[in-house]
């Protein structure tokens, strides 16, 4: 799962923007880099356990160091 199929997983970006206020750049900009912040992954996840666990990188993620 990349970062724009998580999204829509979580039912978009339009919920993803009511969920966490940020701005649609910033959403924009975690689909461009394939990567959603861990914060936000392990509150997703606490949303909906379906999800992949937040220690689980997404689909072409780069590992960080």
């Amino acid at each position: 799962m990349n970062a724009t199929e998580f999204i829509t997983a979580l039912g978009g970006r339009q919920k993803v923007l009511e969920i966490t206020k940020l701005t649609k750049g910033r959403i924009s900009q975690w689909e461009k880099e394939n990567h959603i912040p861990r914060a936000w992954r392990v509150a997703f996840y606490a949303m909906n356990p379906t999800l992949p666990a937040p220690d689980v990188p997404l689909k072409g993620e780069k590992e960080t160091v």
